[in-house]
């Protein structure tokens, strides 16, 4: 008996830190209740909330936790519900994720979605004639063609930062906006302007205009790029993030990290659910990717945080915005 005793003492003190173990693991789902998960409602919040249903089931089968979607009118809604603990989840622009994280640095990235070219970013560039300017320097005086924004987006940002570069094409240059990017893009191969404001994977292959955007778009309309060049490109905006706040339990944050990386291949369903335009999976998302924006929204904060309809998709309603970079229903690799 003597022998077996701290045997029996062992045996004890692993079954005590189990059971608090197994009580810890309890205590963050009964402490949390309910993950409550931010979306764009885009005009319909019922129609959001059902499209939703497959990931939301997900996340609850994942964490083993009630999980609640809310559907924001506008990112500006959205932001606001994160920044003030109201939903622990967001689906959010790398516009709208930058504006949160300098509101409040209360919330981390978990995954970027990412194109089916594997891209998980993307620039905004400026298009030139090969003989046309080479640099922002020569664009003053110039004629630049750019779509106009149905909200603050990709073609802010652009702005902000060549206006920080050098060039403020609201001033210094002949800005001249267009309903649409085939109307852009044909007045500069018609040369009525000298210069245009688009997009680039900067991905894949340079001869064929990269992977996506406007020059690309550019060389299959003409059936060759050579008599065009990208003079500048922004900072790397990355596609859609999904985030958290920090608040959240590390385990539950962890488990949503193994679950947004496998979704793509295990739940297909539940990945179209929740991303219906970038189709290639998600991929895990770090602080620094977003850095870059949010110093450059930093600048002027008044403008681009400014609440109501004017940030309605804030970064997603342009031919320099997030949900044009491509077509719903991308084919997968």
């Amino acid at each position: 008996m003597r022998l077996l005793s701290p045997f029996i003492c062992l045996l004890g003190a692993f079954a005590a830190l189990a059971a608090g173990i197994g009580a810890a693991n309890a205590d963050w789902r009964e402490d949390i209740g309910a993950l409550r998960i931010g979306i764009l409602a885009q005009g319909d919040a019922r129609k959001a909330v059902a499209q939703a249903e497959p990931f939301r089931l997900a996340v609850a089968e994942k964490l083993g936790v009630a999980v609640e979607i809310f559907a924001a009118r506008d990112y500006a809604a959205l932001i606001d519900a994160t920044a003030s603990a109201r939903i622990e989840y967001s689906v959010l622009s790398a516009t709208s994720f930058a504006l949160a994280w300098n509101r409040c640095e209360c919330i981390e990235p978990l995954a970027i979605a990412r194109s089916g070219d594997g891209t998980s970013a993307m620039h905004e560039v400026v298009i030139a004639r090969r003989e046309g300017p080479a640099s922002l320097g020569e664009l003053k005086g110039k004629r630049i063609a750019a779509t106009k924004a149905k909200a603050f987006g990709g073609l802010d940002i652009a702005l902000r930062q060549t206006r920080q570069e050098g060039l403020d094409a609201a001033s210094q240059a002949q800005l001249q906006m267009f309903e649409g990017s085939d109307l852009s893009i044909a007045a500069l191969r018609e040369g009525t302007v000298d210069a245009l404001l688009g997009w680039s994977s900067m991905f894949g292959a340079p001869e064929e205009g990269y992977s996506q955007g406007t020059l690309r778009k550019l060389g299959e309309i003409e059936g060759d790029v050579s008599a065009y060049r990208i003079i500048w490109q922004s900072a790397a905006i990355p596609h859609r993030v999904h985030a958290v706040r920090k608040s959240l339990p590390g385990e539950a944050r962890s488990q949503l990290r193994d679950l947004l990386a496998t979704l793509f291949d295990n739940d297909p369903v539940a990945y179209d659910a929740i991303e219906p335009v970038y189709g290639g999976g998600f991929l895990p998302a770090r602080q620094g990717q977003f850095e870059p924006l949010a110093a450059l929204l930093k600048e002027e904060p008044e403008q681009a945080g400014a609440a109501g309809e004017e940030t309605d998709k804030i970064a997603a309603g342009s031919v320099s915005g997030e949900a044009e970079k491509q077509e719903p229903g991308e084919p997968r690799d």
